[in-house]
């Protein structure tokens, strides 16, 4: 079995034992023999609670890197335009958000039941994985 991870490839010659590189986390399922793709990211409130976050990677995903470097610049670009346009409501930056990635699905050239499928299982599967994570805030008081 060969799997290609950014620019090496790793040949597993034991395909049942765990496999951990730097970038993203590859693990083999037992008894499917597939290969699922993890991607750590530890995401930052404007108040300093955290989150770490073990998303679920597309089994199609190219470039786990590259998810989380465009993660890091869309969160980053949303923190940037809110503390200059003023304050927000959080439902109304979950709506944009939304229809941008709603856009955004529509753009690719496909059946559009079938990016509706695809668009919906991606959501689905990042909201579980955050909804999973646990908030760590950072100690209150003087210290």
């Amino acid at each position: 079995m060969r799997i290609r991870v950014r620019h090496c490839t790793v040949v597993l010659r034991y395909p049942r034992q765990r496999l951990h590189l730097s970038g993203s986390r590859l693990k083999i399922c037992k008894r499917e023999r597939r290969v699922t793709k993890k991607l750590p990211y530890q995401a930052r409130t404007a108040t300093g609670d955290t989150f770490d976050i073990n998303f679920d990677l597309h089994d199609e995903t190219e470039d786990p890197v590259r998810v989380h470097q465009l993660l890091s610049a869309v969160l980053n670009n949303i923190d940037k335009e809110l503390s200059v346009l003023g304050t927000s409501s959080n439902g109304d930056v979950l709506q944009a958000l939304a229809m941008a990635y709603a856009i955004r699905t529509r753009m690719i050239n496909g059946a559009p039941q079938q990016l509706k499928t695809i668009a919906l299982e991606l959501a689905a599967t990042s909201l579980d994985a955050c909804m999973r994570a646990s908030r760590q805030s950072p100690p209150a008081g003087h210290g």
